[in-house]
Parts: structure tokens; sequence; C-alpha cells
């Protein structure tokens, strides 16, 4: 669940972006002209750029993260079932050794 967190977060991030930007294209600023109005729109766009980036390199950062973590487990497990499957071959070379007897 945890895990789903940065990539809700960067989608949340890029959709309330794109609104923002549309509200301001559409409404524009009258208050601000020329270069004022250039500057902010500057900032706006370096600041959606920056978060975008960092969203993207988070859900990366948790992928490799959950991807490593996953490979452990199978790994575990894999050999959890080797050693039980070694128990089960002596157990049964043991039961027909003891039948022979």
């Amino acid at each position: 669940l945890i895990g789903l967190l940065p990539g809700t977060i960067l989608y949340v991030f890029v959709g309330a972006s794109a609104g923002s930007s549309m509200e301001h294209d559409m409404h524009g600023d009258e208050v601000d002209s020329g270069k004022s109005s250039g500057h902010l729109m500057t900032v706006r766009i370096t600041s959606i750029v920056i978060g975008v980036v960092t969203g993207v390199l988070g859900v990366v950062a948790v992928s490799c993260y959950a991807k490593k973590e996953l490979s452990k487990i199978i790994a575990e497990d894999e050999e959890r079932d080797q050693e039980h499957e070694s128990d089960t071959i002596a157990a049964v070379e043991d039961d027909e050794a003891a039948e022979q007897v």
C-alpha cells in the first residue's frame, strides 16, 4: 500500500499543476504585465518540471527497492522449499531403509 503513494502523489501533482496552468492561461494575470508576468510563468514552469522529475525519481526509487526486496523474499522461499524437499527425500530414504531391515 505504501508503494502506491509516490505514484499517486505524482499524478495528483501533475493534475493540479496542469489545472493551475490552464486556469492561469484562461484568466491571465492582468495585474502583472510584461517582464514580471514572464518571470512568474518561468518560475511556475520550472517548479512544475522539478516537481514532476522529483516525482518520477521517487516512483523509480520505490520500484527498484520493492523489486530488490521481492527478489530477496523469493530467494528465501526457494531456499526454504529446497531444504524441505531434501528433508522429505531423506525421510523417505530412511523409511525405505528401515523397511528393508
